[in-house]
């Protein structure tokens, strides 16, 4: 994750913390070409990033499965709207053979969401194809001016 993020020119990360990515956080934290904003709810995170984006950063919002309902408002009436191309990189808890079987329910609203809120998106089910969806994602983001996803699954999750 954090050499997709590094190679795609991701400089600025926005994380919520919690305790099923607190590896991903740890590394983000450590790693000196991130300038790293810890915030206390995912519109926060959002917003944070629309603030990176428009001074001059490429940005990423790391957050929970159920964030991105969070900030939907946020994700429509400023990123939508003005064109910020904002990555979000979102582990998609409950799919098949996620080991935290409770969270199965998140698969019934996390892609539909994402249509919904127009924000085209990459499942990495797969350590090979984290970096690629990374890039891919934030090269796109960059190009047509939209907020776009990754959807970290199966053995990326661990």
């Amino acid at each position: 994750i954090i050499e997709g993020l590094k190679e795609a020119g991701v400089d600025f990360v926005a994380y919520l913390p919690d305790s099923l990515s607190s590896p991903v956080f740890d590394a983000v934290r450590r790693e000196p070409s991130f300038e790293v904003v810890p915030v206390s709810n995912e519109s926060i995170g959002v917003s944070a990033c629309v603030g990176a984006w428009f001074g001059g950063k490429v940005p990423v919002a790391l957050i929970p499965t159920c964030g991105l309902m969070a900030s939907a408002l946020h994700l429509t009436t400023v990123c939508l709207l003005w064109g910020v191309p904002i990555l979000l990189v979102i582990p998609y808890r409950g799919d098949v053979g996620d080991a935290q079987p409770q969270f199965w329910v998140y698969t019934l609203t996390i892609e539909p969401v994402l249509r919904e809120l127009r924000i085209p998106y990459k499942i990495a089910g797969k350590i090979e194809d984290v970096k690629p969806a990374i890039k891919a994602a934030v090269a796109s983001g960059r190009s047509w001016l939209k907020t776009t996803a990754v959807l970290l699954t199966g053995e990326v999750l661990g």
